[in-house]
């Protein structure tokens, strides 16, 4: 190695502005990977918070300061986005160009930013996590923040597609003892890191968990509990205020804890006290929940709630694909017509059943009343005229999943109900903490329990919307 450059915020102290100093983990990050890049087949993770000048540091000051030591070998980065990654290789490019005096020369048609190749024979790649990088050997693969946004780390498809692009891409396009490295803040248990930390290879991964304020007495920087990351940076006063702004995020964008999130689902409070091979019980009314979709197609939630101790159960679902709504009625009607006694029936779900169908002013929660009647069901709407907030109902199911006062139950489920289950498990939040809906198959089943709870909950005030008239059923 060329003395001098043996590590990259060495380096970078040189062809940064003047007066540039690394901070603290800038130094320690870089170290990390001056010791073990070098001796081919590193395997390092480097999870920390945002807007620590992280990205800088791996994305142009190590390829320079690699490039520069070797320039017949070849780096690829990978970032959350195409143009991002450009960014940076276009950033390593022009440090070449604009620093004469560095051994590493750029060959005369290096002008792209995503592709460019040194004299000596080696280059650079950069792509998005997730695009083709066929016709391209990595001596050092570079991975930078792989997800774009919050609402990508939730998302499980978004995940997968993630998981497979590195597998493929470290097994197909390493270079014989190339190394990979990979800096990023947690978004999920299941994230790229929680995901190759739980390989079968895991242990040939070197994992540092940088929090913004120390956590432990074995921090891998040595610092105190409660000491951030670089004081010139954010204080650990500015670092209260910033967990207190950022709320749920906090814990695992900046404190690289996402089992704060429980399972990363958005209805944590849900667990094996909550399934319980429960039924419908004789005498009582039954509740019908619904949520009206056409894609996949609509979901029922049969139950029940007994007021006297706030308890709601739920023993049965109706889905189907592109199930419409008569077809999902007649379902119920079948199911009710088997029960040893004849209950009303009270309506709970999506208040956007309330809207008049635009070709004749009539809206679905009317039909569903029509097809009932026709079945000589009694009928009692309980079906806000407006949807409740999203996070006062989602707080609502997680404490009647479980409470955070005294840990009681208020909710069993019947494993039977198996979509219902599904969600509750799956279903994660958005940026702002509401349920994620990129996924059709979720959160519909959950939705429809969400209303009913909200509904039923202790001082809930919102009236139902009074209904009349007729309807034209919607198939």
């Amino acid at each position: 190695m060329a003395q001098g450059y043996v590590a990259p915020h060495l380096l970078a102290q040189r062809v940064r502005p003047r007066g540039w100093k690394p901070r603290r983990h800038q130094s320690f990050i870089s170290w990390r990977i001056a010791t073990t890049v070098p001796h081919g087949d590193a395997r390092l993770i480097f999870n920390l918070g945002p807007r620590w000048g992280k990205s800088e540091l791996l994305c142009v000051d190590t390829p320079v300061w690699f490039l520069e030591n070797y320039p017949t070998l070849n780096v690829m980065m990978a970032t959350a986005t195409t143009p991002l990654a450009d960014q940076w290789g276009g950033r390593v490019r022009d440090t070449f160009a604009q620093h004469p005096w560095l051994a590493t020369k750029l060959k005369e048609d290096s002008k792209a930013k995503d592709t460019w190749h040194t004299t000596a024979g080696g280059g650079m790649k950069c792509v998005g996590v997730g695009k083709a990088t066929l016709g391209f050997g990595a001596d050092l693969l570079i991975i930078d923040d792989p997800y774009p946004t919050w609402k990508e780390g939730q998302s499980a498809h978004y995940r997968r597609n993630i998981e497979e692009w590195i597998t493929g891409t470290m097994e197909s396009r390493l270079n014989p003892k190339g190394s990979v490295v990979m800096l990023h803040h947690r978004m999920h248990p299941r994230d790229a890191t929680g995901y190759l930390l739980a390989q079968p290879d895991a242990a040939k991964w070197q994992h540092y968990s940088l929090p913004s304020l120390a956590t432990s007495p074995d921090d891998p920087m040595g610092r105190a509990i409660g000491e951030p990351l670089d004081e010139s940076t954010w204080s650990a006063f500015e670092l209260e205020k910033k967990r207190l702004a950022m709320q749920w995020a906090w814990e695992p964008m900046h404190q690289q804890n996402p089992q704060a999130l429980g399972n990363g689902a958005i209805y944590h409070h849900f667990h094996e006290r909550n399934l319980e091979p429960v039924e419908l019980r004789p005498g009582e009314p039954v509740h019908l929940a619904i949520d009206f979709n056409i894609n996949p197609g609509m979901h029922l939630v049969i139950g029940q709630h007994r007021t006297l101790d706030n308890l709601f159960t739920f023993t049965h679902e109706i889905h189907g694909p592109r199930m419409h709504l008569k077809m999902a009625v007649e379902e119920f009607v079948r199911l009710w017509r088997g029960l040893s006694w004849r209950p009303d029936v009270w309506l709970t779900g999506d208040p956007a059943g309330n809207a008049a169908d635009i070709k004749d002013g009539e809206s679905n929660w009317q039909a569903v009343r029509i097809l009932l009647g026709q079945a000589g069901i009694r009928v009692r709407t309980c079906v806000a005229a407006k949807a409740p907030g999203v996070l006062d109902s989602v707080r609502l199911v997680n404490e009647a999943l479980k409470s955070s006062i005294d840990g009681r139950v208020s909710v069993k489920i019947n494993p039977r109900c198996s979509r219902l289950v599904t969600d509750l498990r799956e279903v994660v939040g958005d940026e702002e903490g509401k349920p994620e809906k990129s996924q059709t198959d979720l959160t519909h089943a959950s939705d429809c329990v969400r209303y009913m709870i909200h509904y039923h909950s202790p001082g809930y005030s919102m009236q139902p919307r009074v209904h009349r008239g007729t309807a034209r059923v919607m198939v």
